[in-house]
């Protein structure tokens, strides 16, 4: 009897050690940190002919534990049309709290007009000095590559002399496609490797006021079989109008690359500062897709932000808590008294998808509104000739006191 409760007793101190050892390894594992590139592009969209491009890179622990300083590193790699001025391309992380967000800016020179811009940045672990031994386990590279808007010109925005009693209008012609009403307009530009780009416009009195870009009009991440998924962008191919007495009506067909169909209608009603969007996509392969985007706005920079260093060295972003609840599907900011964002719907276009905001990135220099439709981990299948359609609304809302005021445009 005595040697069956010594053996009980062994198994029960082992049991116990076994335990204590699971718990603290998920411990460890919830408490790590967990840092993301979180936006790499243009800090105001886009660039225009042969001027110096400013990068911006903000990276964010998304993690539980803190970052230790120098352990992550970025590399800034210029990939084509552009050359390197000054400032440190390889610059180390600092310590990173919780939630904590870092910037990076850098200045790049165009080497020609006939080149496509294109620049990427690797999140990778910073090399140890040669003495320290770590047991830290490997750290798989995040890698962003960024295709760079460019305009040969600077944009010629479309001003309309709407009147509050005077209906919507659409036009596509004469280098303007536009879709619009008395309070709010969208304009479709291309950039020079033709990719649709898109301006929104607020009215505040009897001004109009650009509000935010878009570098794309729709994104999807998808891949036959056999391949790595990759992200492709509207095209534009013809655009079509349609004027009524009660809204008008631009209608944009065009590709995402060659595997998809693609029309998206942009609907301006009365007296209203939303425009109604539809993104439709038709498959012309057996896709296995992961992601859609509806158009990802670059919103205004803060004038009261000052000027930073553009040199690789790290500037804190500030924290930023939107007023409008978290599951409420609006994604919107207030400047210059016009509340503009995109709106969408918590109805998914496949069963099994969920939506998931855009995160605001640095909110004073270079403010991200969106959402993206993800699938599940390993993707769905989606059959040739299948249609999705994902709904938006572009959000312009003049004369607002608040952010608050652009909450009621959430779609069903």
């Amino acid at each position: 009897m005595s040697v069956l409760v010594v053996v009980r007793a062994k198994w029960l101190r082992l049991g116990l050690v076994f335990a204590l050892l699971f718990a603290s390894r998920v411990g460890y594992a919830q408490e790590r940190p967990d840092v993301r590139v979180e936006y790499f592009g243009m800090e105001n969209g886009y660039t225009v002919g042969g001027n110096p491009v400013t990068l911006l890179c903000v990276v964010r622990n998304r993690g539980r534990g803190v970052l230790a300083p120098n352990t992550l590193r970025l590399r800034l790699n210029t990939m084509q049309g552009l050359d390197y001025t000054q400032g440190e391309l390889r610059p180390l992380l600092p310590e990173m709290t919780e939630g904590q967000a870092i910037a990076y800016r850098w200045v790049l020179s165009p080497l020609s007009l006939q080149i496509n811009l294109m620049v990427g940045v690797v999140l990778e672990k910073a090399p140890a000095p040669l003495e320290v031994n770590t047991k830290e386990p490997p750290i798989e590279p995040q890698v962003v590559v960024s295709l760079l808007p460019r305009f040969i010109n600077s944009p010629a925005l479309f001003t309309p002399n709407l009147r509050s009693t005077d209906p919507p209008r659409a036009r596509a012609g004469n280098g303007v496609t536009w879709v619009g009403n008395d309070r709010v307009g969208v304009q479709i530009l291309a950039t020079t490797n033709r990719n649709s780009t898109l301006f929104l416009q607020g009215r505040v009195g009897k001004e109009w006021q650009t509000v935010a870009f878009a570098p794309f009009l729709a994104e999807v991440s998808a891949a036959e079989e056999g391949q790595v998924a990759w992200t492709e962008s509207f095209r534009l191919g013809t655009a079509y109008v349609s004027n009524e007495s009660d809204g008008a009506a631009l209608n944009l067909q065009g590709a995402i690359g060659k595997r998809w169909t693609a029309e998206i209608l942009l609907t301006a009603p009365s007296s209203t500062g939303a425009i109604q969007g539809r993104l439709r996509l038709t498959a012309k392969r057996n896709l296995r897709v992961f992601q859609i985007r509806p158009p990802l706005l670059i919103g205004t920079r803060d004038p009261l932000t000052p000027e930073s260093k553009a040199n690789g060295t790290p500037i804190a972003v500030n924290p930023f808590v939107s007023p409008i609840e978290e599951r409420t599907p609006v994604s919107a900011l207030l400047a210059n008294s016009v509340a503009y964002g995109v709106a969408w719907t918590n109805t998914a276009p496949i069963s099994d998808w969920h939506w998931q905001r855009t995160p605001i990135g640095d909110a004073q220099r270079a403010p991200l509104l969106g959402v993206a439709w993800i699938a599940p981990e390993k993707g769905d299948i989606i059959a040739v000739g299948t249609t999705l359609e994902i709904p938006f609304r572009l959000l312009a809302i003049g004369e607002s006191q608040s952010v608050q005021s652009a909450a009621p445009f959430a779609l069903p």
